[in-house]
């Protein structure tokens, strides 16, 4: 146990990002949110930061995440959240909590420590699944009636049961995409009951954004800003009832623009793609492939638990692409490039409407409607750092 407290406080002793960061970048970024994952491709484990803004006071958020109940009440999907002892400390009761989550086909339990602090709230999580970890929340004020909630987040997501460990066997990038997918499902979560009192979720329909609202390009000239050569920004935009809109993910390239261009729209570069990779060239047999001016490509999928198949049609070195064909038929994507240091920064935008990739999709989504957008964050991370050393290997 006091291993994994030391390496829990070890890892989240430095922050990815302050707040004032934080802020500009949602400024610029509207109508979303901003997760950041550092050294994705490195060691591990991976750290990640979930920052948006909650139309509440900053006291009352404070107050609320120094409270175990307030986790149960916003994720209705806690089967226990149970305060085990208390234990005076200067900043509030430090709390020993048993917790289980249910989540379709498995649950996941253990033992975390809930530390109080003055901007938020510590939970470091020493015995069961996801340990050792450690979820760190902050609140700060931006205005009277509007706060920034930021979490950072690290944890042994690869161990937590048979279908993680499937997904991560498969590729090291499921392991952050894990991380973020439940960072942010949490983040999103307490926002809810924060400003409605209710976990109260969207029942609106899902649908694929239109091509052009795909705005990667805005992610991709913010993330200089923000991102050190080895930090991945993804932008999260919400549709004003709840649903995802799309997901945009940015990462530093040695690659030039140029280069990302003639090596990014070919089969070579998706084959890179975990999951993609039986891609062939589409031989025109469907009417939208006979354009000269594009390219499709047929995608068998092979991702655990989850169906992808798609033909893609795509355009343009920073290309556009459209799904004609198969389960995902109307997703979108969109990658942009800009120059960055001596290569570029690569943004990769995209709207799948994954709740039509399989059954284990549609009952995540079922059973936790924001699971929407945390399996969406966790493609385009994959997707966008996969695309990445695609281009930088060359053809």
């Amino acid at each position: 146990m006091l291993a994994a407290l030391v390496l829990s406080l070890t890892v989240a002793a430095n922050g990815l990002a302050a707040p004032a960061q934080l802020s500009r970048a949602l400024d610029n970024l509207p109508g979303g949110d901003l997760v950041l994952v550092a050294d994705p491709l490195g060691a591990r484990p991976v750290r990640a930061l979930v920052a948006g803004r909650v139309a509440a006071p900053v006291a009352t958020v404070r107050a609320a995440l120094s409270v175990a109940a307030t986790y149960k009440s916003a994720v209705p999907n806690f089967q226990k959240v149970d305060v085990l002892s208390t234990q005076p400390t200067p900043t509030g009761d430090r709390q020993d909590v048993a917790w289980e989550l249910e989540v379709p086909m498995w649950n996941l339990e253990g033992r975390l420590q809930l530390h109080p602090r003055p901007e938020g709230a510590d939970l470091v999580l020493y015995q069961g699944d996801l340990s050792p970890g450690r979820f760190s929340l902050s609140a700060h004020a931006e205005s009277a009636t509007r706060t920034l909630l930021v979490i950072e987040a690290h944890a042994n997501v690869k161990d937590a049961n048979y279908v993680v460990r499937k997904i991560t066997s498969r590729s090291a990038l499921g392991e952050p995409a894990i991380l973020v997918a439940a960072a942010y499902v949490l983040h999103q979560a307490l926002a809810i009951q924060f400003e409605k009192g209710r976990p109260d979720r969207s029942t609106a329909v899902m649908a694929v954004a239109p091509l052009p609202e795909l705005l990667g390009q805005k992610l991709a000239v913010e993330a200089q800003a923000l991102s050190s050569e080895k930090t991945l920004a993804i932008w999260v935009r919400n549709r004003p009832d709840g649903r995802l809109s799309f997901v945009a993910g940015a990462f530093p390239s040695q690659a030039t623009v140029a280069q990302v261009e003639g090596r990014a729209p070919t089969a070579h570069a998706f084959k890179r793609v975990p999951g993609w990779k039986d891609t062939t060239v589409e031989k025109g047999k469907l009417p939208e492939c006979r354009d000269a001016t594009a390219t499709c490509l047929v995608v068998d999928s092979n991702l655990p638990f989850f169906d992808l198949d798609a033909t893609w049609k795509l355009w343009g070195g920073q290309f556009r692409a459209k799904a004609v064909e198969e389960n995902l038929k109307g997703a979108v994507m969109a990658l942009d490039a800009i120059p960055h240091a001596a290569g570029s920064m690569i943004a990769l935008s995209q709207s799948m409407g994954l709740h039509k990739s399989g059954f284990f999709a549609r009952k995540l989504i079922a059973a936790e409607p924001l699971l929407e957008q945390g399996l969406a964050i966790a493609l385009v991370l994959v997707d966008t750092l996969s695309l990445a050393q695609a281009v930088e290997s060359g053809p």
